[in-house]
């Protein structure tokens, strides 16, 4: 991968994560679900992620690394957490 990154995971942990979310209101996610998370996260979601210069993606190795935040993309995040709280 490019650039200076953060953080860095798999895209199988991503997938463990996003299932894990879904189960907050369930026990289990069905393998056909965890399936098709990964199917999104590597044909939607992490090529417009990488595109938009938030990340940095190894479709071959299926890792996945945080990039630096601008700081006023930081400032925008800051200020919708804000708002939804207030």
């Amino acid at each position: 991968m490019t650039g200076s990154s953060t953080e860095q995971c798999s895209v199988d942990d991503l997938v463990d994560v996003l299932c894990g979310w879904e189960t907050v209101d369930t026990r289990m996610v069905s393998p056909d679900r965890a399936e098709q998370l990964d199917i999104e996260l590597i044909h939607v979601h992490l090529p417009a992620l990488e595109q938009a210069g938030l990340i940095d993606y190894d479709s071959a190795g299926r890792e996945v690394a945080l990039k630096p935040l601008a700081e006023s993309v930081k400032r925008l995040i800051q200020q919708s957490v804000e708002a939804e709280h207030a």
